[in-house]
């Protein structure tokens, strides 16, 4: 088990700063937990922790565990899974993930299989959509998920990430098959049964499975024990959706279950049938709508503050004239001195803020004349002290004197104009705000992260768009089929 340390409230801490809060169960190799970060600067306090013995792992499975890290190190996008870090605590292993707290969709299925309910083909587009872009980018970055099904599908507020990159695989060649046996046997697809190997295909297959599983809430090929569930997969029929479901969505699906890989569809061109790019238009309007509606509501709400602010200033303009003539007089009398006194507070600052400019360039300017004398070979200054009595023999600038002092930094004209024909007339460089070393733009951090995960959703999802806009488009349903491009 990992060392601890106890917090000032009593909780044991892992690596000094996450508290565990409950356990959520067990993954393909050691425990997770639901933990809360103590040093978290996004907002999201609850994360996962998922903890991994090595003493139990034989050296493959150690691989393994730490390639998982390392993978989710690499991604990045809102349908996947967020990695933060990984660490070693003695014999265990530690991997810190996002939290999603309506947990995976295998129990959202199961929900609705209790209560009778369905999934819309709104709903069931929408995370196949978010499902596409999360595969999409892995595989634009050779990376193969192998053991993708509803258990490894998190939901976080209607946004699905992929998670569980534990045997995950990164091609490194053009043409890699990967040819290892894993994975969950109602999504593992023909080739991998047959030992035949496989590429980014295979993914495809457990997607298709995993639609055909949120549409009917049942496994799409199914039987009384694993051999038979295999030769269902191998050499049965490829299932159909009920008749709820548009013909469209149906014939998607018969292309991801395709037996042979070369006639399965990517990622990339799934995303680029009529299907999904009507449906992603659609997100995508739902999402600038949503955008406009909060304009919006910013707008009423600055409106009502300036009703709210008039309104204040109608009330103490009615007190103001309940008062009596002598006390409008006070009145008057106190506010002129608040005002005067505002003015001489701002000059006052102001005035300070010109003396400390000056006196730290008169100061730079008087170091560097010096630090130039002592670094000029042969001079004087190189062997002896500069004093108040030397430094003109020794090639330094000349003191000040106090009065002179006195008179360049007291002797300033009050009037601006005046001011400013005085530093022209002196030479004075301009102190401008210029000048100053440029700070970073701050960034920008929304209040809620699920704003920015929508926005991050909708960003990726416009660049698929723009992308497949250069090029031709894969329409879906009989006049695909009548092309002859692709076969059934």
């Amino acid at each position: 088990m990992p060392r601890y340390q106890e917090a000032e409230s009593g909780q044991l801490l892992v690596a000094k700063r996450y508290s565990i809060v409950q356990g959520l169960g067990r993954g393909s190799f050691g425990s997770v937990y639901l933990v809360r970060d103590h040093k978290a600067t996004d907002g999201e306090q609850l994360k996962v922790l998922k903890q991994i013995p090595l003493g139990d792992l034989r050296p493959d499975e150690t691989v393994r565990a730490t390639q998982e890290a390392q993978l989710l190190s690499q991604l990045h996008h809102p349908a996947i899974l967020t990695f933060y870090h990984s660490f070693l605590e003695k014999d265990v292993f530690c991997i810190i993930t996002e939290y999603c707290q309506d947990r995976d969709l295998d129990w959202k299925l199961e929900e609705l299989r209790r209560a009778g309910g369905s999934l819309s083909e709104v709903q069931v587009l929408e995370w196949l959509t978010q499902l596409l872009l999360g595969l999409h980018y892995m595989h634009d970055r050779r990376i193969l998920h192998r053991d993708l099904k509803a258990k490894n599908v998190f939901l976080k507020r209607n946004l699905v990430k992929i998670g569980d990159f534990g045997v995950s695989c990164l091609l490194m060649g053009s043409c890699d098959l990967a040819t290892t046996f894993t994975g969950t046997p109602y999504y593992m697809s023909p080739e991998v049964l047959s030992h035949q190997g496989y590429d980014s295909k295979s993914d495809i297959w457990a997607l298709g499975c995993l639609l055909y599983e949120m549409c009917c809430l049942t496994h799409a090929f199914q039987g009384p024990n694993f051999l038979s569930v295999v030769m269902k997969i191998v050499e049965g029929e490829t299932p159909t959706l009920p008749p709820s479901y548009s013909s469209d969505l149906n014939w998607l699906m018969q292309r991801m279950l395709q037996k042979d890989p070369s006639s399965r569809l990517s990622a990339a061109e799934i995303l680029k049938t009529r299907l999904m790019e009507g449906n992603m238009q659609k997100m995508k309007d739902r999402s600038d709508c949503l955008s406009s509606g909060g304009v919006r509501d910013a707008e009423l709400i600055a409106k009502k503050m300036q009703t709210k602010v008039h309104l204040q200033t109608l009330r103490e303009k009615a007190e103001v004239e309940k008062m009596t003539p002598r006390e409008r007089m006070r009145l008057r009398k106190l506010q002129a001195a608040d005002e005067k006194a505002r003015r001489l507070r701002n000059l006052a600052e102001e005035k300070y803020r010109e003396i400390h400019a000056r006196r730290t360039e008169l100061r730079s300017r008087h170091f560097e004349n010096i630090s130039l004398d002592v670094l000029s070979e042969g001079g004087a200054c190189k062997s002896l002290p500069i004093s108040m009595q030397n430094r003109s023999s020794a090639g330094c600038s000349p003191p000040m004197r106090k009065q002179e002092f006195e008179a360049d930094v007291y002797g300033i004209p009050e009037d601006p104009q005046a001011a400013e024909v005085y530093y022209n007339q002196d030479g004075f460089d301009s102190c401008s705000d210029e000048e100053e070393t440029e700070k970073p733009a701050a960034t920008l951090h929304l209040s809620d992260p699920q704003v920015s995960e929508l926005e991050a959703m909708m960003k990726h999802m416009q660049e698929v768009l723009e992308e497949e806009s250069s090029g031709p488009s894969v329409v879906a349903g009989v006049q695909t089929r009548s092309r002859g491009s692709m076969r059934s």
